[in-house]
């Protein structure tokens, strides 16, 4: 008899049906909000996060943690979920799913080029005794260029329009 089941088992596969796979009063209330295939599951889940079941009728928390193990024992043909939607918000660790400051985008705050790249040596640079303002490298120019902007305006506000001759409006 072992033999037969390892003929006719297979893994759950994305384009299959979540009827063919889980319990069909389960299948039911997950079609209620569209969801008829396990890709459909899955996708539903990654983006709603932890509290996914929240907007499927009458799957509470215990229902989805056993949806989320089932989906987690097959991510090798389903694909794996994401940390943020296996564990509540509040105990994730954000300064972990942050990028470091040398990659990726980042706020300004954090921006870090490397030295090869930050400006201080770049053609185009003045010699410093000609410079207006004293900003040894790129990022430092950038900085004193956003002091002279107006606060809790774009940066061609207010001020960049009286420097220009022009008191109207854009």
């Amino acid at each position: 008899m072992k033999w037969l089941e390892r003929v006719g088992a297979r893994d759950p596969a994305p384009a299959d049906a979540v009827a063919a796979w889980l319990d069909e009063r389960l299948a039911a209330r997950l079609a209620v909000v569209g969801i008829q295939r396990l890709e459909e599951l899955v996708y539903w889940i990654r983006t709603k996060g932890y509290h996914w079941y929240r907007g499927v009728p009458k799957i509470g928390p215990e229902g989805a943690a056993r949806i989320v193990r089932w989906l987690r024992e097959h991510e090798a043909t389903l694909g794996a979920l994401p940390y943020p939607a296996l564990v509540p918000a509040a105990r994730i660790d954000t300064a972990a799913l942050t990028p470091p400051p040398r990659t990726g985008i980042v706020p300004l705050e954090r921006f870090a080029p490397p030295s090869s790249l930050d400006g201080s040596t770049g053609l185009n640079r003045a010699p410093v005794e000609r410079c207006k303002i004293k900003a040894a490298d790129d990022y430092e120019a950038i900085q004193a260029w956003l002091r002279l902007r107006v606060q809790g305006t774009h940066t061609g506000g207010p001020t960049a329009r009286r420097r220009n001759g022009s008191s109207s409006g854009p």
